[in-house]
């Protein structure tokens, strides 16, 4: 009995230290996440995410933003929909608006709300006037027709806007911080299991300054949700393998529902698991059962029997969820009726067009499914004969005759039999649509049709060097110790060598972030370096333990690049770059997009620009979607660029908005006087979305006759014109 309660409180007090260290860590997280989501500008997705998130809370509409299931967007909102942020509604938009002009914020918003079904693009001018509308007594003050003309070099500040896009930005980004530090947890509890506490400790270190996750953790986009509801999954899929509980099952369950109605990518859990569970069946070791009583499964027909009744849970209960987060409805629009009313009032002509056969494919008030089936197949037919692709009118006119194939006749089946709710069938066409083609940037080269080392060259440059080498180390020791595959090594190899098999035959190659489902498996499996570490003498302990602990901190934060004049990347984590790449600083030289620039950085800029004291309008070519003049920025958008909200005026947009883009240049060239400064984003620098490499060698022209003078937040450039244009 004696020796009973001496393990007890033994065992309470590691409970408690477990405590102690995971709050410790979650706080230091926390507190980096909280620093870099307030520092920040929204990035380019945010704009979009954010705002359809309020939507669906404030008015049960699942119009917007389709392209991810919706859960991980109505958490973010569920913080910014209690502070009743403008505008107060948007249904029933009125016919009285019709063939109006647009001449402020409201009119802007209900229009692009009414066009929301039909036009996948409206989500973007909602979002942007959703966050950086201007007041109706702002736009009759400078003296603008509407919202879009508001000159860009007069100053404004916050005030003259509707909202405060800053404020329901940093609540949005701390309700995704919240799912940051549940999968913290997650990481913690399964290397704990495994490993012990030293272990936990390793592998939560690992995550807690992985400056991706930090990064990621503070912005309202679907990643790290997503890879927190991948992993969960999975976690408790392993432990109800280990024990058949109720609760073990129930949290599988409900892991698997979230992670299929957070973000398409889920799809990847089914051969994940699949896999998985084989190593169950075959297993030779008894199968405990303690959810209907106390007894083992010890045959192999008893073990695919309970398989095949966890995947048919799996099944069931992701099924029900997906139709819970879109209210068990199928309809995306809350009154499709209404709905295609108010798009007729915004577009009255029936009369069908070259530029818009998406009317011939849908039912009206409903989204155009079946366009999107039929353009993802011509698009699929025309890349087989024309790799790089084709032009616009070459897809509309396949339109008609091309076959579907199976999976689009699955997709129009889920359809016409109202199999899955309206908007999560139309956002996985469209997903599948948009990830045949896409341009892409690797280290000086560019694609439209992605790179099959990009997330190999990705994962080699954006994770800290001591990171890899932990986590190399941790797979090494692991097939050294012929750990049984059945016990965790299945769980933890499978969904990276999924995961991993999948991305590197994607098209998709935007940004590295779409590569965090496979680090938390692999943090884990760094955690069993524990084993290791117990076996040194124990003098040497402490000080391995502290030393291991203080480089993967300071290595997320600080990049010795060069060696002799460390970088110090804090609060700059979204652009961090190892050793490899040469630092943040060099960043742009091999990813950028999401990786790099997102947009992020306009409150750097003002402060740049003010701190200078720079007191005319900077020429601006900014990739992102947030809007400069919130921030007082007077600038002039330039052109020939991707980036910045395309309504901003520009002076440059008559000759753009004719196809004249050399006349455009020209002006622009002849417009530069020395002592001008130009901010381009790095995007836009190494020209990553140009549509002709002319666009590219112009600039490079350009800015051979300016002399770099700063960078801001390693995503924006300062350039200063010093020579007059030729």
């Amino acid at each position: 009995m004696e020796a009973q309660g001496i393990e007890r409180k033994l065992v309470m007090r590691e409970f408690a230290l477990a405590i102690v260290i995971v709050l410790a860590f979650v706080a230091v997280f926390a507190s980096l996440v909280a620093r870099e989501a307030s520092s920040t500008s929204a990035t380019y997705d945010e704009t979009s995410h954010l705002p359809a998130g309020f939507t669906y809370l404030r008015w049960d509409d699942y119009r917007l933003n389709p392209e991810h299931p919706p859960l991980i967007k109505k958490l973010a909102a569920l913080f910014v929909s209690r502070q009743n942020p403008w505008p107060p509604d948007v249904e029933g938009t009125g016919q009285e608006l019709a063939g109006k002009p647009v001449t402020d914020s409201l009119t802007e918003i209900k229009r692009s709300w009414a066009l929301g079904l039909g036009n996948i693009d409206s989500q973007w001018t909602f979002g942007h006037y959703f966050l950086y509308g201007p007041t109706a007594a702002t736009i009759q003050r400078v003296g603008a027709r509407n919202p879009m003309q508001i000159p860009t070099g007069v100053p404004l500040d916050q005030t003259d806007f509707l909202n405060n896009a800053d404020h329901l930005l940093f609540w949005g980004r701390m309700a995704v911080m919240l799912l940051g530090i549940l999968l913290a947890v997650l990481i913690f509890s399964w290397a704990c299991e495994l490993w012990g506490l030293a272990g936990g400790v390793l592998s939560i270190t690992l995550f807690c300054f992985d400056p991706n996750f930090i990064a990621h953790s503070g912005l309202v986009t679907t990643d790290v949700g997503e890879t927190a509801f991948m992993f969960g999954t999975v976690y408790f899929l392993w432990r109800t393998c280990r024990c058949l509980k109720f609760t073990n099952g129930c949290l599988m369950l409900l892991f698997c529902g979230l992670a299929f109605t957070g973000k398409f990518t889920s799809i990847l859990l089914v051969p994940m698991c699949t896999l998985i569970v084989l190593g169950r069946v075959f297993s030779n070791q008894e199968w405990p059962v303690t959810a209907f009583g106390r007894h083992k499964l010890v045959t192999r027909c008893a073990n695919a029997m309970a398989v095949a009744g966890l995947l048919v849970a799996m099944v069931v209960t992701t099924y029900v969820m997906i139709w819970a987060v879109y209210g068990f409805r199928y309809s995306a629009a809350k009154d499709p009726a209404q709905a295609a009313k108010a798009e007729s009032w915004f577009q009255p002509s029936p009369d069908l067009s070259a530029a818009d056969q998406t009317r011939r494919w849908r039912e009206p008030g409903y989204f155009p499914i079946e366009y999107v089936v039929r353009r993802t197949a011509a698009i699929q037919s025309i890349l087989k004969v024309k790799p790089g692709g084709a032009a616009e009118p070459e897809v509309e006119a396949l339109l008609a005759n091309t076959p579907v194939g199976l999976n689009g006749r699955l997709i129009l089946f889920a359809q016409h039999t109202r199999l899955l709710p309206e908007a999560y069938i139309y956002g996985f066409a469209s997903a599948r649509m948009n990830s045949l083609t896409r341009s892409s940037f690797l280290r000086g080269e560019f694609s439209n049709r992605g790179f099959w080392n990009y997330f190999l060259w990705s994962f080699a440059l954006k994770t800290p060097l001591i990171t890899l080498a932990v986590m190399a180390a941790g797979l090494v020791f692991a097939i050294r110790r012929r750990e049984p595959w059945n016990s965790h090594m299945a769980f933890l190899i499978v969904p990276v060598v999924v995961y991993w098999g999948v991305s590197l035959g994607s098209s998709l190659n935007i940004g590295h972030r779409h590569l965090l489902p496979v680090y938390p498996f692999l943090f884990v499996l760094a955690g069993g370096l524990a084993l290791e570490w117990r076996k040194l003498p124990s003098r040497l302990k402490p000080h391995a333990a502290y030393l291991s602990l203080a480089a993967i901190a300071i290595c997320g934060s600080v990049v010795f690049a060069p060696l002799s004049n460390p970088v110090v990347v804090y609060p700059h984590y979204l652009a961090y770059f190892n050793e490899l790449a040469g630092g943040p600083a060099k960043g742009c030289e091999s990813l950028v997009d999401s990786n790099l620039d997102w947009g992020q950085d306009l409150k750097g800029l003002k402060y740049w620009l003010d701190s200078h004291h720079v007191d005319k309008p900077v020429y601006l070519g900014y990739f992102g979607m947030a809007d400069p003049r919130y921030y007082g920025i007077q600038h002039i958008n330039v052109p020939l660029v991707l980036g910045g909200f395309p309504m901003e005026p520009t002076p440059y947009e008559a000759f753009e908005s004719r196809g004249l883009y050399n006349k455009a240049i020209e002006q622009f060239h002849r417009d530069l006087r020395v002592g001008d400064y130009i901010a381009i984003s790095a995007t836009n620098q190494v020209g990553a979305y140009a549509s002709q490499p002319a666009v590219r060698a112009v600039w490079q022209r350009i800015l051979s006759q300016c002399v770099l003078v700063d960078q801001i937040g390693y995503s924006i450039f300062i350039y200063k014109v010093e020579a007059s244009a030729p």
